[in-house]
């Protein structure tokens, strides 16, 4: 069974063997992200290896109903649920349970499928399948990182929150941990050309294009802070420091 603990101190036992009902065959089974990630990509019609003729997954993901009031345009087909054609293009299914939420997806595009499963029934199963996918076409997009600037990578922060230094190709990208899809047109982007000093590349025109952008390091050698522009980028350990001895012996008045 699952365990659920509430804020006022009880504990609810979920059990793994609950009669499932009507939906029994929409569900009821146990698996992990993998399994059932394995099982929607052997669906797709490309599979070289499957349980199905090509005909019938072909024939599984014919759009055969459109829910006409889902913000999302959605499809179902022969057990399956689908977008509509574009770009991002996907084909699988969403699962729940009592305390339990999943988001399983085959893009056709790329051939990537993803498998989020929650253990909260209102887990974020949905949208991070999304966001895997950004991070994944992201990555495809520019490549692996230079060796070279490999050392910019982390995680960084200031007043407004977190920022992440992601590497990739050449360049270092400024993503946002905070989004679902932390990558999009408008990360800011960073360009070394040393060890620790680099400019700031395509970014927002309130952000800074063009300035500087320098790694500050400790006497033993350990990156400190990150420097971009007019903005000091700090450790967790540091921004909370910062924090309280600014705010620590603030009164409201």
């Amino acid at each position: 069974g699952h365990s659920v603990e509430f804020p006022f101190g009880q504990r609810l036992i979920i059990p793994g063997d609950q009669d499932c009902h009507a939906i029994t065959p929409a569900g009821g089974y146990a698996a992990t992200a993998a399994d059932t990630a394995r099982f929607f990509d052997q669906l797709s019609p490309t599979a070289k290896k499957s349980i199905l003729s090509e005909e019938s997954r072909r024939e599984m993901q014919q759009r055969r109903w459109r829910d006409p009031v889902n913000l999302l345009e959605s499809h179902y087909g022969l057990g399956l649920m689908m977008s509509g054609p574009g770009a991002q293009e996907w084909f699988g299914h969403t699962g729940s349970l009592q305390g339990f939420i999943s988001r399983t997806s085959y893009f056709l595009h790329s051939g990537y499928t993803v498998s989020i499963l929650t253990n909260a029934s209102d887990g974020a199963a949905y949208p991070w399948v999304d966001g895997v996918l950004s991070i994944l076409q992201t990555f495809e997009r520019y490549g692996a990182p230079n060796p070279k600037w490999a050392h910019w990578a982390g995680r960084w922060w200031n007043s407004w929150g977190a920022t992440d230094l992601v590497p990739m190709g050449d360049a270092v990208r400024c993503a946002n941990p905070m989004l679902f899809k932390p990558f999009d047109d408008t990360n800011t982007e960073i360009h070394p050309s040393s060890k620790d000093a680099g400019q700031i590349g395509k970014t927002s025109g309130y952000m800074s294009p063009g300035e500087s952008a320098r790694l500050l390091r400790k006497r033993s050698g350990e990156v400190s802070s990150v420097q971009l522009a007019g903005s000091r980028l700090l450790t967790r350990e540091a921004m909370i420091a910062q924090a309280l001895a600014t705010y620590s012996q603030s009164r409201v008045t």
